[in-house]
């Protein structure tokens, strides 16, 4: 991390039990997994109504609708993920505040205990 110049910009926090202070801390979700059958830590985060940035793997495109709850990244298509990370970066409040309540609806809707 030193010669990135991030050792005060980055903490590790070690082995956690309980993730829900982190979420609720955050801005966005990113899952940059290469392979990834379904992440459970996906769904974590939609139910705090984060926006999720995953990659297009696995599972992941049948719980992020890309524009609606988050954003679909391609390994094979950079510049378009540079886009797409770009602009969630510069969402107006409003837009943001939509796709966060997207993530959470979609949290509602498939993820619920008596719904599982």
């Amino acid at each position: 991390m030193k010669i990135l110049g991030l050792e005060d910009k980055i903490k590790f926090k070690g082995y956690q039990k309980n993730l829900l202070p982190f979420y609720q801390l955050a801005d966005f979700y990113i899952n940059s997994s290469y392979n990834e059958a379904l992440g459970i830590s996906i769904i974590e985060a939609m139910s705090v109504g984060l926006p999720i940035l995953g990659t297009k793997v696995g599972g992941v495109p049948e719980v992020v609708q890309d524009e609606y709850n988050g954003y679909l990244l391609d390994f094979n298509d950079e510049v378009n993920s540079v886009r797409k990370i770009s602009g969630a970066i510069d969402l107006d409040p409003e837009e943001y505040n939509k796709i966060a309540m997207n993530s959470l609806k979609s949290f509602q809707k498939s993820f619920q205990l008596k719904i599982m």
